[in-house]
């Protein structure tokens, strides 16, 4: 439980964190727009990966001998984990192509006004 929490908040970081586009002068120029746009862009692959290792964790936990898909002694539906984690991460790149799609094309080119 604690890692979920530790990677959860560490994801968030990486997907909240700034980067103004601005340079050491203070003025936006084409090329410091897109430095900071690849630099989110990164941030947010990033905060994607860290988001989706507890839940890959948990969907390769079936792997090992004597695993079930779910950790209640009574399965209350079949696949549980298989479902909830698969949605996870789905949800996270998802999420990550949405904001990196309101960010500009993939060479780095923002539209600077």
């Amino acid at each position: 439980m604690t890692l979920g929490v530790l990677l959860t908040a560490t994801s968030a970081y990486f997907a909240f964190r700034g980067g103004n586009g601005r340079g050491r002068s203070g003025t936006t120029s084409t090329a410091s727009a897109a430095a900071a746009a690849a630099h989110q862009r990164d941030s947010l692959r990033t905060a994607a990966w860290i988001g989706s290792l507890y839940c890959v964790a948990g969907l390769s936990a079936i792997l090992y001998p004597g695993a079930t898909w779910n950790d209640l002694p009574e399965p209350p539906s079949y696949r549980l984990q298989l479902r909830l984690f698969s949605g996870l991460v789905v949800g996270n790149w998802v999420g990550y192509w949405i904001a990196v799609a309101g960010l500009g094309d993939e060479s780095g080119g923002v539209k600077v006004e």
